[in-house]
């Protein structure tokens, strides 16, 4: 029996070691108003729920390549710092192109900051969020990759985009989805195995 605690003791120890990681994915900037969409800060606030519920949590804040990037990065850091919680959980992802692109970004920070990830829980808007999961997936195989359930704001569409464009973005949306899943699955493995002389 006590060898049995102990063996327990160990088992838990070593999964406690093990980090869990939320991605906030940007939502955007609107620099007229130096400010964040409402959605961007219902995504943090999210992600300070679960935060504040597991202590191996930290949050992983990716940006667009855009102009707009650096000061939407120190606002949404300044939303996570009055909600209390520590810079050393907060990390900044490089500014990204695509979602391959911002899943490479993501792995790039765990790899520099050797984190030992047992799970990625993603936040994003439901037109989103299927396209980041299956990209999340197949560029981190070896992980548990989940979706982190919205509020219904969250769950609209982007409100930087013009309403008279947005079914076509649900439509670009479900296509780059079946291309993804017919063609990506090369660079999704160069993404989760690069070349051993790659830095």
């Amino acid at each position: 029996m006590l060898c049995g605690t102990t063996a327990d003791q160990r088992r838990r120890g070593m999964e406690n070691k093990k980090t869990e990681v939320i991605v906030a994915l940007s939502y955007g900037y609107i620099p007229d108003r130096q400010a964040l969409p409402v959605m961007s800060v219902e995504g943090l606030e999210k992600a300070v729920y679960y935060l504040r519920q597991y202590e191996k949590l930290v949050v992983i804040l990716t940006s667009a390549g855009f102009d707009y990037c650096e000061p939407e990065y120190e606002a949404r850091k300044a939303v996570l710092r009055k909600l209390d919680v520590p810079d050393g959980k907060i990390f900044k992802a490089r500014p990204s192109i695509s979602t391959i692109d911002e899943a490479a970004a993501v792995k790039e920070v765990i790899m520099k900051e050797k984190l030992d990830v047992s799970a990625i829980g993603i936040i994003a808007d439901k037109s989103h969020m299927r396209r980041c999961q299956f990209i999340f997936s197949k560029v981190f195989p070896d992980i548990r990759v989940w979706p982190i359930r919205t509020s219904k704001q969250l769950d609209h569409d982007n409100p930087l985009l013009p309403l008279k464009y947005r079914p076509v973005w649900r439509v670009a949306n479900f296509a780059m989805l079946m291309l993804l899943k017919i063609f990506g699955i090369e660079r999704f493995r160069n993404l989760a195995h690069p070349h051993p002389g790659a830095k």
